[in-house]
């Protein structure tokens, strides 16, 4: 990597403390359908957060505002202020030099975001040197190195992409997040189509170059097993609203949220081969139709007149949940009955 310019004069301004990334207040919101509500939460330098919710929660979008990528059809509010830039009211493409460069991005799909006309190699050699000016020679030379770290055999670059795997083109598009050396990497669910063994291995892949790049990561993800590998921090997310957040560890072993011990419960591990899975009851409700008090309650099983009057705020210090009952947990065997088989996440 030292060939790339770790700055250029266009995107020098950095936060002045150590967070790589501040959102406060986020909303986001198309015609009658609120589907980020409220979102504010910061990550350092070198920190792993892990974003975790039923399809439906908020995470995708949340994460799509966090790269300035707006859509013309919703209302933002709030600011998402990374590498010193507030992406929720910058230019198009002054917000595409800063996610080329400062951020890099997995899409939980990689085919549509790989050119099928471009080799992979010039497709991540065009990326380096848009974003960091670079000679053609030294960007051949960062693909190599790139592709090395994702554990793709040089031959991967005189490759197109429906010449590789699923798994290889979620690699190559890793590849190419990285390739600018940016500070910050955000994923969408970059486990969610691979089999059991890649996933594993994949897995492990995103912890190293996270260790060895001094990467701040921010993942939506609906595998645990992700969660337990690379967070250093949970955002939980339901109907728009964080309803808990904490330690990776906190959250994991000591929920203070019905919603999400019943998210745990359900979620498959290789800890629970073979077992049957509850699911929570009920489904998210729609956008539009969010119901008042805590979103929850319709499918919680401490609900009490109380969840149906004023929404909870999130309440507490290191681990904060948005929970009148909070006391009450963890629901035991009774609780995790009041649900149907089957899986959720």
């Amino acid at each position: 990597m030292a060939d790339i310019p770790m700055s250029t004069p266009e995107l020098t301004r950095k936060p002045e403390d150590n967070a790589v990334l501040r959102v406060d207040g986020l909303e986001v919101e198309y015609p009658g359908a609120p589907v980020v509500r409220g979102v504010s939460f910061s990550l350092s330098r070198g920190e792993a957060l892990a974003i975790v919710g039923e399809s439906g929660a908020g995470k995708t979008q949340t994460l799509y505002a966090l790269l300035g990528l707006r859509s013309p059809d919703a209302v933002y509010r709030g600011s998402v202020v990374l590498a010193g830039r507030t992406m929720t009211s910058l230019p198009d493409a002054e917000a595409a030099r800063v996610r080329g460069r400062e951020v890099g991005m997995v899409f939980q799909n990689p085919g549509p975001y790989l050119n099928p006309a471009w080799r992979i190699g010039s497709q991540i050699a065009e990326t380096v040197r848009v974003h960091t000016g670079l000679s053609r020679e030294a960007a051949q030379r960062r693909v190599k190195e790139v592709l090395e770290q994702v554990e793709l055999a040089p031959e991967a670059a005189r490759l197109f992409p429906h010449q590789l795997s699923g798994g290889m083109q979620q690699r190559a598009m890793i590849a190419m997040a990285v390739s600018c050396g940016p500070e910050l990497l955000l994923m969408d669910e970059p486990t969610s189509a691979l089999d059991a063994p890649i996933r594993r291995r994949h897995i492990e892949l995103i912890a190293e170059l996270r260790r060895e790049m001094g990467l701040a990561v921010v993942v939506v993800t609906h595998d645990i097993e992700v969660v337990r590998d690379i967070a250093d921090r949970v955002i939980v997310m339901y109907c728009g609203r964080i309803i808990e957040e904490g330690t990776a560890a906190s959250v994991l072993e000591h929920s203070r949220h019905p919603y999400t011990e019943l998210l745990l419960s359900s979620a498959p591990s290789v800890h629970k081969r073979g077992q049957r899975l509850p699911a929570i009851g009920g489904d998210v409700p729609r956008p539009g139709d969010i119901p008042s008090g805590c979103s929850f309650h319709p499918r919680c099983p401490l609900a009490d007149e109380i969840c149906r009057g004023a929404e909870p705020i999130l309440s507490g210090t290191t681990h904060r949940a948005a929970c009148y009952f909070s006391d009450r947990l963890p629901l035991g065997e009774a609780g995790l009955r009041n649900s149907t088989p089957g899986r959720n996440i």
